[in-house]
């Protein structure tokens, strides 16, 4: 998700990541804050996180957000390999 466009903030309201892995085993997953202009990492909303093959993890609580800011992506990485992981995120764009 992102870069976030100037004059914008997204607010990521819930993410949702689903092991899809073929072979049946389990994913791992870790998702972060990066800004595209320096690109560095801002931080982790998780990190090696598994999922077990077949179900699904939620990656925001009930009442947390994750506010990404001018040039921000939120990023998801599989230890696991391509294509092991959908992934579903809900925001809002902010303008």
């Amino acid at each position: 998700l992102g870069p976030v466009p100037s004059g914008s903030v997204f607010v990521v309201v819930g993410a949702l990541v689903a092991n899809i892995f073929t072979s049946a085993s389990t994913a791992l997953v870790s998702a972060y804050v990066s800004n595209n202009a320096g690109g560095a990492t801002r931080g982790f909303i998780i990190r090696g996180a598994s999922v077990p093959y077949g179900q699904t993890l939620p990656l925001l609580g009930t009442n947390s957000r994750a506010v990404l800011e001018l040039n921000d992506s939120l990023l998801f990485k599989s230890a696991s390999g391509n294509n092991s992981l959908d992934i579903i995120v809900s925001y809002l764009d902010i303008t």
